[in-house]
Protein backbone atom coordinates (compact mmCIF):
# COMPACT_ATOMS: atom_id res chain seq x y z
CA UNK A 1 0.00 0.00 0.00
CA UNK A 2 1.30 3.56 -1.17
CA UNK A 3 0.57 5.76 1.82
CA UNK A 4 0.59 9.47 1.42
CA UNK A 5 3.30 10.18 3.17
CA UNK A 6 5.41 8.34 0.91
CA UNK A 7 4.22 10.32 -2.05
CA UNK A 8 5.23 13.28 -0.22
CA UNK A 9 8.37 12.19 0.25
CA UNK A 10 8.86 11.32 -3.35
CA UNK A 11 7.46 15.05 -4.51
CA UNK A 12 9.75 16.66 -2.18
CA UNK A 13 12.91 14.70 -3.02
CA UNK A 14 16.19 17.08 -3.23
CA UNK A 15 17.25 18.14 -6.17
CA UNK A 16 20.46 17.42 -5.80
CA UNK A 17 19.49 13.77 -5.71
CA UNK A 18 17.44 14.28 -8.63
CA UNK A 19 20.23 16.14 -10.09
CA UNK A 20 22.82 13.66 -9.82
CA UNK A 21 20.90 10.82 -11.36
CA UNK A 22 20.23 13.02 -14.53
CA UNK A 23 24.23 13.65 -14.21
CA UNK A 24 24.98 10.08 -14.54
CA UNK A 25 22.78 9.63 -17.44
CA UNK A 26 23.97 12.08 -19.19
CA UNK A 27 27.97 10.69 -18.79
CA UNK A 28 26.70 7.11 -19.98
CA UNK A 29 25.14 9.00 -23.19
CA UNK A 30 28.27 11.27 -23.44
CA UNK A 31 30.41 8.00 -23.29
CA UNK A 32 28.13 5.92 -25.24
CA UNK A 33 28.32 8.85 -27.92
CA UNK A 34 32.08 9.28 -28.03
CA UNK A 35 32.52 5.67 -28.38
CA UNK A 36 29.79 5.32 -31.36
CA UNK A 37 31.90 8.79 -33.08
CA UNK A 38 35.22 6.60 -32.66
CA UNK A 39 34.24 3.80 -34.43
CA UNK A 40 32.44 6.05 -37.41
CA UNK A 41 35.73 7.80 -37.77
CA UNK A 42 38.10 4.23 -37.69
CA UNK A 43 35.60 2.46 -40.11
CA UNK A 44 35.91 5.70 -42.16
CA UNK A 45 39.61 5.80 -41.79
CA UNK A 46 40.01 2.35 -42.42
CA UNK A 47 37.63 1.84 -45.56
CA UNK A 48 40.10 5.39 -47.47
CA UNK A 49 43.07 3.41 -46.46
CA UNK A 50 41.99 0.63 -48.56
CA UNK A 51 40.60 2.56 -51.72
CA UNK A 52 43.66 4.07 -52.06
CA UNK A 53 45.39 0.25 -52.02
CA UNK A 54 43.10 -0.42 -54.78
CA UNK A 55 44.11 2.96 -56.66
CA UNK A 56 47.74 1.77 -56.41
CA UNK A 57 46.63 -1.72 -57.71
CA UNK A 58 44.47 -0.44 -60.40
CA UNK A 59 47.42 1.64 -61.89
CA UNK A 60 49.99 -1.26 -61.18
CA UNK A 61 47.91 -3.63 -63.04
CA UNK A 62 46.83 -1.21 -66.10
CA UNK A 63 48.79 -1.71 -69.18
CA UNK A 64 48.77 1.76 -69.70
CA UNK A 65 52.40 3.09 -69.75
CA UNK A 66 56.03 1.97 -70.87
CA UNK A 67 56.96 -1.52 -70.66
CA UNK A 68 61.05 -2.69 -71.74
CA UNK A 69 61.10 -6.21 -72.68
CA UNK A 70 63.00 -7.96 -70.16
CA UNK A 71 63.23 -12.10 -70.58
CA UNK A 72 61.85 -15.40 -72.45
CA UNK A 73 60.38 -16.67 -69.10
CA UNK A 74 59.59 -20.25 -70.56
CA UNK A 75 58.98 -22.09 -73.72
CA UNK A 76 57.29 -25.18 -74.13
CA UNK A 77 56.82 -27.25 -77.15
CA UNK A 78 55.70 -30.42 -78.27
CA UNK A 79 56.28 -32.08 -81.47
CA UNK A 80 55.50 -35.39 -83.51
CA UNK A 81 58.99 -36.33 -82.64
CA UNK A 82 60.23 -35.74 -79.52
CA UNK A 83 64.48 -35.45 -80.70
CA UNK A 84 62.95 -31.78 -82.28
CA UNK A 85 61.50 -30.47 -79.12
CA UNK A 86 65.13 -29.14 -77.92
CA UNK A 87 65.44 -27.91 -81.18
CA UNK A 88 62.29 -25.92 -81.58
CA UNK A 89 62.12 -24.64 -78.00
CA UNK A 90 65.90 -23.20 -78.78
CA UNK A 91 64.68 -21.56 -81.96
CA UNK A 92 61.74 -20.05 -80.35
CA UNK A 93 63.52 -19.08 -77.13
CA UNK A 94 67.11 -17.22 -78.89
CA UNK A 95 64.60 -16.25 -81.60
CA UNK A 96 62.47 -14.12 -79.54
CA UNK A 97 65.13 -12.64 -77.17
CA UNK A 98 67.01 -11.21 -80.37
CA UNK A 99 63.51 -10.04 -81.67
CA UNK A 100 62.60 -8.01 -78.86
CA UNK A 101 65.84 -6.97 -76.91
CA UNK A 102 65.63 -3.68 -76.65
CA UNK A 103 62.30 -3.54 -77.68
CA UNK A 104 59.84 -0.64 -75.76
CA UNK A 105 56.07 -0.70 -75.89
CA UNK A 106 54.43 2.56 -74.65
CA UNK A 107 50.45 1.77 -74.79
CA UNK A 108 48.57 5.34 -74.43
CA UNK A 109 45.19 5.85 -72.48
CA UNK A 110 43.45 6.55 -76.03
CA UNK A 111 44.10 3.08 -77.30
CA UNK A 112 47.51 3.98 -79.43
CA UNK A 113 50.86 2.96 -78.73
CA UNK A 114 54.16 3.25 -79.57
CA UNK A 115 57.12 0.67 -80.12
CA UNK A 116 60.75 1.49 -79.98
CA UNK A 117 63.13 -0.70 -81.08
CA UNK A 118 66.74 -0.04 -82.64
CA UNK A 119 66.47 3.86 -83.18
CA UNK A 120 63.05 3.45 -84.92
CA UNK A 121 59.62 3.87 -83.57
CA UNK A 122 56.54 2.42 -84.64
CA UNK A 123 53.01 3.58 -84.10
CA UNK A 124 50.05 1.62 -83.62
CA UNK A 125 46.93 1.02 -82.16
CA UNK A 126 46.14 -1.46 -79.34
CA UNK A 127 43.27 -3.06 -77.25
CA UNK A 128 43.17 -5.31 -74.27
CA UNK A 129 40.32 -6.53 -72.83
CA UNK A 130 39.38 -9.66 -70.53
CA UNK A 131 43.40 -11.12 -70.89
CA UNK A 132 43.49 -10.45 -74.46
CA UNK A 133 46.70 -7.76 -76.16
CA UNK A 134 45.78 -6.76 -80.00
CA UNK A 135 48.36 -4.67 -81.36
CA UNK A 136 47.52 -3.33 -84.50
CA UNK A 137 50.34 -1.62 -86.51
CA UNK A 138 48.94 -1.95 -90.31
CA UNK A 139 46.15 -3.47 -91.96
CA UNK A 140 48.30 -6.78 -92.69
CA UNK A 141 50.53 -6.23 -89.31
CA UNK A 142 48.64 -7.55 -86.32
CA UNK A 143 49.04 -9.48 -82.99
CA UNK A 144 46.99 -10.89 -80.36
CA UNK A 145 48.48 -12.32 -77.04
CA UNK A 146 46.91 -13.54 -74.06
CA UNK A 147 48.17 -10.87 -71.85
CA UNK A 148 48.29 -10.37 -68.12
CA UNK A 149 49.76 -7.48 -65.99
CA UNK A 150 50.74 -8.00 -62.32
CA UNK A 151 53.10 -6.25 -59.63
CA UNK A 152 54.33 -3.68 -62.42
CA UNK A 153 54.87 -6.84 -65.18
CA UNK A 154 53.67 -7.17 -68.07
CA UNK A 155 53.29 -11.35 -69.01
CA UNK A 156 52.43 -12.29 -73.05
CA UNK A 157 51.83 -15.77 -74.31
CA UNK A 158 52.33 -16.41 -77.70
CA UNK A 159 51.53 -19.19 -79.93
CA UNK A 160 53.93 -20.49 -82.31
CA UNK A 161 52.58 -23.56 -83.70
CA UNK A 162 50.98 -22.63 -86.77
CA UNK A 163 54.40 -20.76 -87.92
CA UNK A 164 56.49 -23.51 -87.38
CA UNK A 165 53.99 -25.55 -89.26
CA UNK A 166 53.20 -22.77 -92.05
CA UNK A 167 57.57 -23.48 -92.71
CA UNK A 168 58.88 -25.06 -95.44
CA UNK A 169 61.49 -27.85 -95.17
CA UNK A 170 64.33 -25.58 -96.07
CA UNK A 171 63.70 -22.93 -93.23
CA UNK A 172 63.25 -25.89 -91.03
CA UNK A 173 66.87 -27.19 -91.80
CA UNK A 174 67.89 -23.75 -92.14
CA UNK A 175 66.79 -22.12 -89.34
CA UNK A 176 66.04 -24.80 -87.07
CA UNK A 177 68.09 -27.59 -87.91
CA UNK A 178 65.16 -29.97 -87.91
CA UNK A 179 65.07 -32.27 -91.97
CA UNK A 180 61.76 -34.26 -90.99
CA UNK A 181 59.68 -34.27 -94.36
CA UNK A 182 57.33 -35.34 -91.81
CA UNK A 183 57.56 -32.65 -89.11
CA UNK A 184 54.68 -31.39 -87.13
CA UNK A 185 54.60 -29.15 -84.13
CA UNK A 186 51.69 -29.90 -81.70
CA UNK A 187 52.52 -27.10 -79.39
CA UNK A 188 54.60 -24.34 -79.24
CA UNK A 189 53.90 -21.57 -76.68
CA UNK A 190 56.15 -18.64 -75.08
CA UNK A 191 55.56 -16.46 -72.32
CA UNK A 192 57.65 -13.27 -72.11
CA UNK A 193 57.63 -10.25 -69.57
CA UNK A 194 58.12 -6.58 -70.03
CA UNK A 195 58.78 -4.67 -66.84
CA UNK A 196 57.48 -1.84 -66.45
CA UNK A 197 59.64 1.00 -67.18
Amino acid sequence: MLYLSDVKKQQYLPKRFVNRESTKIKKIMRKFSLLLLSTIMSVCLISSCSDDDDDDNKVNNSIVGTWKFDKVVSTDVKTNSGENDTKVKTYISEGITDDLTGTIWTFKEDGTMIEKYDGEDKNGKYTFSNGKLTIIFAVDDSHSFNASVDNGVLYIDADYKEDLNEMELDQLVRLVGIGDMDFKADKATVKVNFNRN
